[in-house]
């Protein structure tokens, strides 16, 4: 994603889903436009805070899992100082996130529970997967 081997002004659109995190919000943007032709979109899913001051275990959470976490008001100011025209953005509804994410990820966890129960690595990766589904389940409206 920092390395992208194609001349400016290649892409009609760039569709990052769940994905812009791994160089940073801002970082991706900036490199990215360049590879934009005129009038071209892009399209980005974020991790936000959807409402201020965050219970102090989810808050925790997310500055150890993503550090640069911020609200949907910061990010579009991010987007229009790196010269982007916004045409919309929208939350995601829990249900996406349950029935898309969350549930079917849930259900995976348990058969590698079982599958990698010998393996003390892999449980702290699991654990850590279930950690992240059940503060959702506490925490969804932050």
């Amino acid at each position: 994603m920092d390395n992208i081997k194609f001349p400016e002004e290649y892409f009609d659109i760039i569709w990052a889903e769940g994905s812009i995190f791994i160089i940073g919000f801002e970082t991706g943007l900036k490199d990215w436009k360049k590879y934009m032709r005129p009038n071209g979109y892009l399209a980005v899913h974020e991790m936000a805070w959807l409402k201020e001051n965050p219970p102090k275990e989810i808050k925790e959470y997310w500055q150890r899992v993503y550090p640069k976490i911020s609200s949907i008001d910061n990010m579009i100011k991010i987007i229009q100082k790196c010269g982007y025209k916004i045409l919309g953005h929208f939350t995601l509804p829990k249900d996406a996130w349950w029935d898309l994410y969350y549930i079917p990820l849930e259900n995976r966890l348990k058969d590698l529970r079982i599958k990698y129960k010998n393996n003390t690595k892999a449980i702290e990766m699991i654990n850590e997967e279930q950690l992240e589904i059940d503060l959702f389940r506490k925490y969804n409206a932050w």
